[in-house]
């Protein structure tokens, strides 16, 4: 019974966010949790996650320049 509270307490914390509700749902789809408390810790850590929604293929060229040191040109 904890973990329904503890999971309830955690979604109404989000409920009121700006697409934190959309983001969980990414979350849960991508993780596939098979238990309340996974799906629990997954809602409780959504800060480690981002939704793309628009141009993902430009966040990644994005993302891979920046981890690889790279200017917009793809130069060192």
């Amino acid at each position: 019974m904890e973990d329904y509270n503890d999971f309830a307490e955690a979604l109404e914390d989000i409920w009121q966010q700006d697409g934190a509700l959309l983001t969980y749902a990414a979350v849960l789809e991508a993780e596939r949790s098979d238990t309340l408390r996974g799906a629990c810790e997954f809602l409780q850590d959504l800060d480690n996650y981002q939704r793309i929604t628009e141009d993902a293929y430009g966040y990644g060229q994005q993302r891979l320049q920046e981890t690889l040191g790279l200017d917009d040109e793809g130069h060192l």
